[in-house]
């Protein structure tokens, strides 16, 4: 596990996140601390969403509810499972802060909740990240939460919903722990060149974080994770026709242009 926080600018992610609803911003062409720490954790939250699919998929797991809402719990496992300490709560805090911000810019331009859709709602994706990072260490996670309102009658279930989701995952990692046989887990294709510095953040986010799951985790087939200009859909895909994660590089834009809506 790592347990040490790096520069956003060194570099290390929902079914896929879905596109934002804010309008597209040009990207400033040097970001803040923040900025980079956003769009750097935001990324990598969406590669774990992807690699939950990609399990899902190649390991043929039965799945019993939503497929969108196992990818969302795995995303909150492997925060901890790859991560320590402040580094974790870090990936939370900023995923979390993500899915806040999705529900204001729906607000913002007017859009109503889609209960039809695969993924749930962007505030209660919010408060599933904070209850199951919670619920892992309630003591000590204690202080994580102090940025966010959290109802008390959701507090009191977290340690348990998180219990029922390590019952859920836990063995599906044992199957892939390094060293079990099998093929290289994963690898980074790059197709285009970033074009702003948000893309670059992600892609590096993206690049090293794979690396770092190629030396963690053996797959039953390799899984690739390619960074590609996607004609302006902002968004992240698994592919299972061809085993691969495509984190389109528009994305990164759409992940920045959301802080605009913190209050």
């Amino acid at each position: 596990m790592r347990g040490t926080l790096v520069s956003a600018a060194a570099g290390i992610m929902l079914a896929a996140l879905v596109g934002s609803p804010a309008c597209a911003q040009t990207a400033p062409d040097v970001l803040s601390d923040e900025q980079k720490r956003f769009v750097k954790f935001n990324s990598v939250s969406t590669l774990y969403h992807e690699f939950g699919h990609a399990l899902i998929h190649t390991m043929r797991l039965p799945i019993l509810a939503r497929e969108e809402d196992a990818a969302d719990v795995l995303n909150v496992i492997l925060m901890d499972h790859l991560n320590d300490g402040a580094y974790a709560d870090m990936i939370a805090s900023e995923t979390a802060k993500y899915y806040l911000l999705e529900d204001k810019a729906r607000e913002a331009g007017g859009y109503s909740y889609n209960f039809s859709g695969d993924h749930a709602p962007y505030i209660r994706r919010h408060y599933n990240v904070l209850c199951l990072h919670y619920g892992a260490n309630p003591k000590v996670r204690q202080p994580f939460l102090a940025k966010f309102v959290v109802p008390n009658e959701l507090l009191s279930t977290c340690e348990y919903r998180r219990s029922e989701a390590n019952r859920g995952w836990d063995w599906v990692l044992r199957q892939i722990e390094h060293g079990r046989g099998g093929y290289p887990s994963l690898q980074f294709f790059e197709d285009n060149q970033p074009s702003s510095e948000a893309e670059t953040v992600a892609r590096d986010a993206l690049r090293a974080e794979v690396q770092y799951m190629a030396d963690q985790f053996t797959l039953p087939v390799p899984i690739g994770v390619r960074f590609m200009d996607c004609d302006r859909d902002a968004n992240a895909y698994y592919y299972p026709d061809t085993n691969e994660i495509v984190f389109c590089r528009e994305y990164a834009g759409a992940i920045l242009d959301l802080l605009q809506y913190q209050p």
